[in-house]
């Protein structure tokens, strides 16, 4: 696993999986209590009081998604900071063996 910051976020990776996970909250304050699929390979995780706190990306597919529906529908303003290094997060997927 690796991590990198980006703005306020974190991103975390998995070089043996294409696997990424954004943390949009520090997870040391926060844990997720539920979770939910919203998308092929997109699961968000949220808080007790349903705030969105993770973002996990499965694939190599599922980028578009999280920064397009995901800012829209779940109110993720802090998605957008990672347009601007989409491609950064393309090539990192695209570096693990799966």
């Amino acid at each position: 696993m690796a991590n990198v910051a980006m703005g306020s976020l974190t991103v975390q990776w998995d070089l043996r999986i294409p696997a990424l996970y954004v943390y949009l909250q520090d997870p040391t304050h926060f844990r997720a209590a539920r979770s939910k699929k919203v998308g092929e390979g997109v699961v968000i995780d949220f808080d007790t009081r349903g705030r969105p706190i993770g973002v996990e990306m499965l694939g190599k597919g599922s980028l578009d998604v999280v920064l397009k529906q995901i800012v829209q529908k779940y109110h993720v303003p802090q998605l957008r900071q990672l347009e601007s290094r989409r491609d950064l997060l393309r090539r990192l997927l695209a570096e693990s063996p799966a």
